[in-house]
């Protein structure tokens, strides 16, 4: 008769499963493919025509206009400028900051599903209707900080949750 004491019982795994993992691909994919679908088709409107010069001018040029700007914060346009720097000064590098932060903000909620498993369906979904909200994707496609906001703002309640 085997008389060793039974294993103690182990905590549920940390890791990602195969199925979050499906899933957080597909809806990023989604996201990348919605957000970049006609991201370059429109024209600058007056806001991002802004960013555009702040982007492009010289950096004490620039200083003067951030500092002037009593809405976005600074770190956005430098930002940006790093985009454009890095991509050429084109719709797609002065729009990309924001793409990146949508797709972010549903990649990160995916990711705070996994980690706070009494919320995974609430997260999925949200991340689910974030990846397919017009509102949502407008902002993504635009070179202005809302996008960025929301990435944040999801980064800071991750952050306090721990």
């Amino acid at each position: 008769m085997n008389t060793a004491p039974d294993p103690a019982p182990t905590a549920p795994s940390r890791r990602p499963g195969w199925l979050l993992v499906a899933v957080l691909v597909v809806l990023v994919f989604s996201a990348v493919f919605v957000r970049l679908w006609g991201i370059s088709l429109e024209s600058l409107d007056n806001d991002e025509i802004f960013s555009y010069r702040v982007a492009t001018t010289s950096a004490s040029g620039a200083m003067q206009m951030i500092r002037e700007d009593l809405v976005h914060p600074p770190l956005f346009y430098y930002l940006v400028r790093f985009s454009v720097w890095v991509g050429g000064a084109n719709e797609f590098s002065l729009r990309f900051l924001s793409l990146a932060s949508g797709v972010g903000t549903i990649a990160l909620l995916m990711y705070m599903g996994h980690l706070f498993r009494q919320f995974r369906i609430a997260t999925w979904l949200a991340a689910l209707l974030l990846t397919l909200n017009n509102t949502h994707i407008y902002y993504s496609q635009q070179a202005r900080s809302a996008a960025v906001f929301t990435l944040l703002l999801c980064a800071l309640l991750r952050s306090e949750e721990r």
